[in-house]
């Protein structure tokens, strides 16, 4: 997946062609500029806290059945 922001001077079918060629081997979304960030985080950031989150959940799952012994 991937998200671009098309400059302001860029004409509607080089837009269109620059989609094609992202869609080719995976997906794009046109984003506006200012939500780039939010893009980064979704993206990137939230499968990693996701993990450790679930990764957190199995470690005290182990260490509580650990403890019982």
């Amino acid at each position: 997946m991937a998200a671009i922001t098309p400059c302001p001077m860029i004409l509607p079918e080089e837009l269109d062609l620059i989609c094609n060629i992202f869609n080719s081997f995976g997906k794009c979304e046109v984003v506006p500029e200012n939500l780039m960030d939010v893009v980064t985080g979704v993206s990137g950031s939230s499968p990693a806290f996701i993990f450790m989150i679930i990764e957190a959940m199995a470690d005290g799952a182990v260490l509580d059945r650990t403890a019982k012994r």
